[in-house]
């Protein structure tokens, strides 16, 4: 086991190009997965990347609970089997 493990964190997946400054539209991110696959790594929700991290493995996960992850995201989440990390509220600050 390593000690390393990356995560890569989306916010916002919409099926375009909009978005806030947190968008990461869907195109991209089949994009990023693909090379990930394409280069050996294998893609994991966060609980099973910490349970068996190999060096290999990156994590990801989607949070805040944008609305778009029930729409374009959705395909991606699932496929990697994971949760959606939702924000109850919001932080005052």
């Amino acid at each position: 086991m390593t000690d390393v493990l990356p995560v890569l964190m989306y916010h916002s997946v919409p099926a375009s190009g909009a978005g806030g400054r947190l968008a990461v539209p869907r195109p991209l991110v089949d994009r990023q997965w693909r090379a990930l696959r394409n280069e050996g790594w294998a893609i994991r929700g966060l609980t099973e990347a910490l349970a068996g991290r190999d060096g290999s493995t990156v994590a990801v996960t989607f949070d805040d609970g944008y609305a778009d992850l029930l729409g374009a995201a959705a395909p991606a989440w699932r496929l990697a089997r994971q949760a959606v990390y939702g924000a109850t509220g919001r932080m005052l600050t």
